[in-house]
This record gives structure tokens, sequence and C-alpha cells, in this order.
């Protein structure tokens, strides 16, 4: 055989891989800019902004959607929204991820048997339109709040087809309010409460930061109440959640006679302003039936009588009982005699709720289908057989002679028993607008092309009707529809993401009632009431399939990717408990078994459990390892504790209605926590001061700061020095980027902590890891508790990378991998580390995260598609951290260079600080003494962590205002 040379080989060689390539290769080529011509509006690597509607709960919050290359990466509010100022909750941020869920259904399905069995549009649209045809009059509509041109369509398709059966559950539908308003003021339309202009804001049990109408919305406004030390807020409840830990004084009465407080307060403001209201509930008698101290109900009063604009929030879910509709009514005559209708309630700018049903309406149609009246049910946006256990919707649903259609674009309780389903885009895929205020009017565009073969709602009735002959539906697809219904304003609307024309503030003149007012019906045999309080995190439930939400630390707990029963630590001791230990939970209704989490904010004769977990897996075939739980079921369905019990004014279901018996059941559960302790310890992380005016100046006043006494022993011999954190940037360099947290605007509601997974490809690890410690969110809220005299304070502290000026992990790593650049920035370069973790071991702030495995290759399908390009991935092995958004910064940077400047303060936003509601965020160059960050980090009230480690921070914390 002749011999070959290398040249020759190599041409062999090259002519047999291209041939190969050229006859095995079957998948098309991906190129690398996948535009053959280029759409005008897309900039490969430059975002497009798209304005458009929130749609993970009824409050329909407007919102600016970024994209990259036709796919959206990250959800910020709208910055020209008048509501909510650009910010955005937990929910609407991660609200992103049901697009790219690889659990969706991928097309319409048909039961076949105990399986579903993939069918086409063209097969599932007949089958629908055929038994729309047999089942003449009985066909019902079952959904959730629709506000806009789809609310109207149902309502045109189901009276088209001559069956207008619809009815529109809300787990959160605000019954009670509804039907006191009515009772007080003649009409039964929800107010707005404008805690933004309010100075005393008195809430029973009403999560208006968490839940409760618009939270966001709300904590905008609570945030500019409280502004500069202005404002005072009093919670009236069992347990201090989210809202109550923010609340200047907590209120607790025994669980159930929370109305006397109300009815105690009105008569005692009436008497301070001459007039009489409610006789025989002064505040002796009403401390006798409550067990809370005269003086302190006295104390509230006087301050709601001398207010400006005081406001009083009707009692949430979690304390709504068997009298709900007489609590409400309480507290509506408080708003009345301090003088809030008109001013602080206002009946112009109403919550569109009044068309909601009842809880007694849900039950009347499961008793209609179980009676064979209901031949096709059509359903929603809904989830009744998870909301509702004790109604076993779920029965129901095998009844023979039913055929059920859901649109959900993924699977869930309900779901799973449907014969036929027709799966809806997303709301990033489809069109759509809402009306969640009066006068206030979203529009919801599609960011991205459906990632799957699903279709719009709208269209699915528009082409049904037509199908079966449904008079009086109108022409065209739904986008046409929706359309005609903006009349000629839609392109200007569709800019800014709708319209706001909200008239001016208007009351309503209370009128004579004649209520009962008792104390809420407890049953049971248990010795503690039993409080199941609505999720911040996941509504009712329906955001609970999102992974980075189930990381999410709880505000109260600090538990992920779990369900716990909150104990007071007294009556843990007393029943031999301790955190982890598994308990079984017993009501009339039924039981669950739980772990234990001891709380001292809440009262020793309760036992809580967030509502929102124990759904069945989200993907019972999930690959190995399952870091995501998807194939588990996560925690457990605190609902199912509730019994059958309503207010029987409103209809609504008595949350608060129920005694709890704990059994220990011997097993014991490590939980994941973000954090395991609630004291300080003198360490000084979150401090506060007594007045706006009162503190030292930053960093000069250090060493004659007022210390609090360590366990550690006593910092007051802890030498602390001055220090100008712009020193710490090269001199020649204009900037040394810095932060700054306002401890009494931040209300620890974890929106900082979403956003900055969404922008910096986070990864979500599960359960089994958080459990060990190998969360990796780069930011998280510390929540520290003090007590003073018995009176308990909750403090919320962010903590991140502090890009100290002399920071303590530079010098010990041997790779040089992170490192101090020219504009003060702690640098970490992922590629040149190889994981030692000195840096994490010598960091005093505890915020670096290690990539223990290769998260990013665990990806399944679309999940890629939200990460944000300008973000490295990380790997396994390295090391990561805040990075103060550097791809921001340099983004800012470049544009500035281009027009041949420095950059402005305010350009610079980093995701943190877009997204917090309350504005406690502030980020900036420090090296300009006129720039908002430089002014507040060396303001009276600054300070920074650690301050005697001399690592000079570039992030300083405001200290939180005590309001006496």
């Amino acid at each position: 055989m002749p011999e070959v040379d290398r040249r020759e080989f190599l041409k062999i060689v090259g002519i047999g891989a291209g041939a190969a390539a050229a006859t095995a290769c079957s998948d098309p080529v991906e190129k690398v800019i996948p535009y053959l011509n280029q759409p005008e509006e897309i900039i490969p690597g430059i975002p497009t902004f798209y304005a458009s509607t929130c749609g993970e709960c009824p409050a329909a919050c407007s919102i600016q959607v970024k994209t990259r290359e036709g796919r959206p990466i990250k959800v910020d509010g709208n910055p020209e929204d008048p509501i909510a100022n650009g910010s955005l909750c937990v929910r609407g941020q991660a609200g992103l991820y049901r697009t790219y869920d690889p659990t969706r259904f991928k097309s319409p399905m048909r039961r076949n048997g105990d399986a579903l069995e993939a069918i086409s549009w063209d097969e599932g649209l007949k089958l629908l339109a055929e038994k729309i045809g047999e089942a003449k009059g009985g066909v019902h509509f079952l959904g959730g709040q629709q506000t806009g041109t789809l609310d109207k369509l149902i309502d045109q398709f189901m009276s088209g087809i001559g069956s207008p059966n619809r009815v529109r559950f809300e787990l959160f539908a605000h019954e009670a309010l509804r039907t006191a308003n009515e009772a007080v003021f003649g009409t039964s339309k929800v107010p707005s409460y404008e805690l933004g202009d309010a100075d005393v804001i008195v809430s029973f049990g009403a999560d208006f930061l968490e839940t409760w109408l618009n939270p966001l919305q709300n904590q905008v406004g609570y945030a500019k109440s409280r502004a500069e030390g202005h404002g005072y807020s009093v919670y009236v409840g069992p347990r201090l959640g989210l809202t109550g830990g923010n609340a200047d004084l907590w209120l607790a009465p025994k669980p159930g006679t929370e109305i006397f407080i109300a009815l105690g307060l009105a008569h005692e403001v009436a008497k301070m302003k001459g007039e009489s209201a409610v006789a025989g509930y002064d505040a002796t008698t009403v401390a006798k039936l409550t067990g809370v101290d005269a003086g302190k109900i006295l104390k509230v009063a006087v301050r709601i009588a001398n207010a400006h604009a005081p406001v009083a929030l009707p009692p949430g879910n979690e304390l709504q009982g068997t009298n709900a509709t007489a609590f409400t009514a309480a507290v509506q005559m408080l708003n009345n005699v301090s003088g809030a209708i008109g001013k602080t309630v206002d009946f112009s700018a109403t919550h569109q709720v009044g068309s909601l049903n009842r809880f007694r309406d849900l039950k009347q149609l499961a008793g209609q289908i179980r009676g064979g009246e209901v031949g096709v049910l059509l359903v929603h946006g809904v989830n009744p057989v998870y909301a509702v256990p004790a109604l076993d919707f779920g029965s129901a649903l095998t009844q023979d002679g039913l055929f059920t259609v859901s649109f959900s674009s993924a699977n869930d309780e309900t779901t799973a028993f449907a014969d036929l389903i027709l799966p809806d885009h997303t709301p990033f895929e489809s069109w759509g607008d809402a009306e969640p205020i009066a006068g206030v009017r979203r529009l919801q565009q599609p960011t991205v092309r459906p990632l799957y073969d699903t279709r719009a709602l709208g269209d699915v009735l528009l082409e049904t009707g037509k199908a079966v002959g449904a008079a009086g539906l109108p022409a065209g697809s739904f986008k046409d529809v929706l359309k005609s219904n903006w009349s000629g304003g839609f392109n200007q609307a569709l800019a800014k993401g709708g319209t706001v024309n909200q008239a001016a503030r208007a009351g309503a003149s209370a009128q004579d009632i004649n209520m009962d007012f008792q104390p809420a019906q407890i049953g049971g045999e248990g010795d503690l009431a039993l409080i199941v309080y609505p999720s911040v995190r996941f509504y009712d439930g329906r955001s609970a399939r999102i992974p980075m939400l189930q990381e999410l630390p709880d505000v109260v707990s600090k538990s992920m990717w779990t369900s716990v029963a909150e104990l007071h630590p007294k009556t843990a001791v007393a029943k031999g408990l301790d955190t982890g230990d598994i308990v079984r939970v017993k009501t009339e209704a039924g039981f669950i078994e739980v772990p234990v989490m001891l709380n001292q904010t809440l009262r020793e004769d309760i036992v809580a459990i967030e509502a929102g977990q124990g759904h069945q897996p989200v993907d019972p075939d999930a690959p190995d390892p399952d870091f995501w739980q998807q194939r588990a079921t996560i925690g457990v369905n605190a609902l199912s504790l509730l019994p059958w019990r309503l207010d029987s004014k409103s209809g609504g279901l008595a949350w608060l209605s129920t005694k709890a018996e704990l059994e220990p059941t011997g097993q014991h559960k490590q939980l994941a926590l973000a954090q395991y302790g609630f004291d300080q310890q003198g360490r000084g992380f979150a401090q506060a001061t007594a007045g706006a005016a009162a503190g030292h100046a930053a960093h000069g006043g250090h060493a004659d700061a007022p210390k609090e006494h360590s366990a550690y022993g006593d910092p007051l011999h802890l030498v602390t020095k001055e220090f100008d954190p712009a020193d710490d940037s090269h001199p020649e360099s204009p900037y040394r980027w810095g932060m700054t947290i306002d401890l009494d605007a931040c209300t620890g509601c974890n929106a900082c902590v979403t956003a900055c997974n969404v922008e910096n490809n986070i990864p979500s690890v599960g359960e089994n890891n958080a459990r060990v410690g190998r969360e990796m969110q780069w930011v998280r809220i510390e929540r520290y508790i003090e007590e003073e005299h018995g009176v308990l304070e909750v403090r919320h502290s962010p903590m991140l990378c502090q890009h100290c000026g002399a920071a303590p992990c530079e010098n010990v790593c041997p790779v040089l991998a992170t490192y101090h650049n020219g504009e003060g920035l702690n640098v970490m370069v992922p590629n040149r580390c190889i994981g030692t973790r000195y840096c994490s071991n010598n960091c005093s702030y505890k915020v670096r995260r290690f990539n223990h495995f290769p998260y990013d290759a665990l990806l399944r399908e679309h999940e890629g598609l939200m990460l944000n390009p300008d973000v490295t991935v990380r790997g396994k092995g390295v090391m990561e951290k805040c990075t103060f958004c550097i791809q921001r910064i340099s983004g800012a940077k470049d544009q500035a260079r281009a027009e041949g400047r420095e950059v402005r303060d305010g350009e610079v936003v980093s995701a943190c600080q877009q997204a917090c509601p309350s504005n406690a965020i502030t980020f900036g160059n420090l090296k300009d003494p006129k720039s908002r960050v430089s002014a507040k980090y060396r303001g009276e009230r600054a300070y920074v962590a650690l301050d005697h480690l001399y690592t000079r921070p570039a992030v300083g914390y405001l200290k939180k205002i005590k309001r006496s």
C-alpha cells in the first residue's frame, strides 16, 4: 500500500466528513442569526420592550416585557403606569416561566380511557361543537375573573348558544366586603383604599402587601405614606405575616373577637369627635371581650381621631369567619366616623369584582352537575378541585353524562378530570385586555410566538360559535374584536399598555343598619384555632408550579419547597415539639401531616399554615435527577382542613371557623431554610432609630454610635475607622458604584430577590440542595425580631455582596478570579475560578454561592430560552455572587461613550432597584457628590454592616424609623 502523507490524509478525512454531514444530517442547520428577512423592530443584540398586562392574578398590573431576538427574558413594571410606577411583585416577575414551562400541553388532548391522547385542532373543535349541540341548554362555563373583551365575548358565546349559565369563581372574591358595603352604604361596589394619602392605617387582617385587592398598588401607596418617617400603621390579627410585620403596633385579640376591636375604635373615635356610634363598645368593654389592653385601644383611637387621612382596612381572608359581613360592616362604620369615606376610601375607582359569584354558587353548580343538569362544562382559569376540597368537586366531574372541556395551558387537579383539553396561550403569547379598576384599562399583547400548538380561548369560542350557529357573535378574529372595543385608540393605548382615566374621588352615604355583631364561631374539638393564610408567593395556589417561587424563601419562616405549621415557641414546648417535627393537624374536615416551624410572631393559641401548596405532581415523568421536584407533591393543601362553613349573609367561605388538634407522628424532617435564627445577637445588621433625624453621620460617627449588647461580647471595644467609599476606585475613574437600602421602606417582599434571579440567570436547585445550604440566590432578605418591654418588632435587611473596598475575599483567591476593578466593583470571573471556595470562607457577609452541579445542563425544552443572553451562565465548580448588574452598567457606559459624556445619575438601574415597590433601593455613583446614592450613603440614618471589620462596603443601609 502506498504511503499516504499528512496532507493527503487530511484531504481524505475532510471529504469523508463533509459527505457524511451532507447525507446523514436530517436536522435543519441552525444559524447564529435566524433571520432571512430581519423584522424591523428586532436588532440582534439589542432588547425590544413591549407594554403588556400581567396575568398572574386578577389585579392585572401593567408590565413591560423585555425581549431579545423574539423571546421575552425579563418582566418589569411598566414605568409609564401611574399606579405601580415601574415596580412588580414576585409573582408577576416569575410568571414568565409559564410560557417556557416544558410540562405545558403541546396540543389538544382527548381522553381515551384513563389516558390522554393528542389530537388536532380540527378534531378538537369538531368534538366540542358536537357536544355543545347535543347538550343544548345544558352548557355551563366555569371561569375566573375576567373584566375585558374576553369577558364580554364569553357572555356573548353562552347567550348565543342559548345557555347563559356562567359561574365566575375566585377563591378571594371579597363576598363579605361587597355585602357589607351594600348594608352600610347601599352599594355593593368595592372601593379603592388610597394608602398613599393615609397617615394612619389600621388593617384588620387584610394582607394588603401580599394578596388583598391590588397588593402592588397597596405597597407603592404604603411606602409613599411612610416616607421620611411619616405615617403610622396598626395590624389587628393573631399572626404577623408580611403586612403585620411592617406595622408599628400589633393588636392580637382572641381569635374570632377581632370584630369588637373595630366596634370599640368606632365608638371611641366618634366619642372623641363629639358624636355617638355603636353604643356599648367602649374600650374597657372591648378589652374584656378580646383580651387586648384598653390603653392600646384608646391609643389607636386617639391616632385615628387626630389623623388627617386615616383608613381602616376590612378583614382579609384569614380573619373572615361566620361573622365576616358584620365584621366588615363594623370596619366600614369606623371608616365612616373617622372621615375616611371619600378621602382614603374612594368609591369612584372601584375594583371590578362585583360580577364574581359567591362560594355557595359553586356549591349549587356542583349540585347541578350531580343532578344531571349539566351536559357540557367549560372550564377556564380556575381549579375548584384543588381550591375547595370540602366541596369534593372532583367526584362531581366523574358524573355520567358530563363532558368536561378544559382550556388550561397545563395540567392541574381539575384538568385531570377533563374529557377534552383545548390549551390556551399563556399571557405572553396572546392578545387581551382587562379593567381591574374602574377607569383603568390594560392591554395585553403577545411578546413571543406560541411555542406549542395552542390557541387563544377567544378564537376558539368564535370558531366554535360559528360551527354551532350561535347568534350575535362578532365577526373576525379575537384580535379584531379586541381592537374594535378600543374604538380607534388601540395603537396609542398599546404603546403605553393601556389607559388610566380615573374620576375624582367619591364617597358614599352611610345608612342605618340593623346587624347582629357576634364573634366568629370557631367549631371543632382542638385546642388551637386554625389560621389558613393566603400566600405572597403562590396567591391561591395558581403560582405554585413555578420552581423559582418554590425556592423563594417564605417571608416569615424562610422555608422553601414545603409547607410548615407555625407554632409559638411556648406552645411547641408545651407539646414537646421543635422545628422539623412532623405533626398530624386534625380538624372537622380532615387531617394533614406537616412539619412544625417555630414562630414567636403569632399568638400562643393558634396554628398557622400557608395556603397554595399540596398540588398534584407537576410532571410525574420528570427526569432524574429532579432538582425541581416535578415528580413530587410539594407541601400540603391547607384548604383541605377548612370545613364547609359559610358566612350566611355573604355566602363566602368562613376561613376562620375551626379548631385544630395536633398529634406528633414521631417523624422529623430537615427543612430547607434560608435563615435559621431571627436574633441579630447584637451584631447590628438591621438597625433602628427613634426618629427621622436621629442617628449619627455615616462613617464619621460610627465610633460614637450607641451599640446594642452582643452575645459575643460588648462591641464598644471594637475599633471603627472613618472612610470615604469614593476612595475605593481608581483615582482617574469617574465612577465608584454603590447602593443604599432604606430599611424603613423595605417590607421584605422579596421582589428584589426575584428580579435578581431572573436578570442574572440564577438557577433553582431544588429542596434537597437547598436543605444543605446550596441555594444560589445572590440576594437574601434577612428577617430579625427585636423585643423590647414585651413588644415585638420585625426588621427586614436585604443582604448581598457589599462590593467592599477592602474585600476579604480578594486576597485569598489563588487565581485572581475575584478582584477589585477600577470602578470599585468586586468582580467575579467565572472562567478563571477553580472552585477553592476560599473566598466564600473569608466573606464576612456570606453572600457568595458555589455551583455544585451544572444546573444549566439540566434545563429542559424551552427553559433555556428564558435566560438573559447578557449574563454568562456559570458552570459547575465556580463561585458567583452579586455583580451590581454589571451588564446594565456596561450598557449605560456604552451609551454615554457614544454620546461623548459620562453616565448620568439614575441612568444605571439595577434589577433589584427597578423591581422594588417601596423604592427602598438606590443605586449610583458614589464619586458624584450630587447623586442620590451619595446623599443617602452619607445621610444621618446611614450605616454599614459590620463596620468594625473595616471592609469598606459600597452598600449603605438606612436605619428603620421607630414610630412611637
